[in-house]
């Protein structure tokens, strides 16, 4: 099935709408500046995807190396030092969506 409709400028556009698309939402109370970062260093750079290893609840197994792609990232800043230096983050949070 594909979602469709044109442009201003008249060129179609378009994308796949498929079922069964894995979805994780993670969420975390609080984290440090150097663990926020070290989770976030992990979906970036160049490539679109990464490939994730995850339990399906629709199967009840371990799905091994699905590509996904990270949207959705977000965090309140918590505390700063006197310098201003951010020391940590409250409510961070991320979303992977199978690709």
């Amino acid at each position: 099935m594909v979602d469709e409709g044109t442009s201003v400028s008249g060129k179609r556009l378009g994308s796949i709408v498929r079922s069964d698309v894995a979805q994780i939402s993670l969420t975390w109370n609080y984290l440090t500046t150097e663990e926020w970062k070290a989770i976030n260093v992990l979906f970036s750079g160049p490539q679109y995807s990464n490939k994730v290893d995850f339990f399906d609840q629709i199967t009840g197994t371990i799905r091994t190396g699905i590509e996904m792609c990270v949207s959705d990232r977000s965090a309140g800043m918590w505390r700063c030092n006197v310098q201003g230096d951010v020391l940590g983050w409250l409510g961070c949070s991320l979303q992977l969506t199978e690709v």
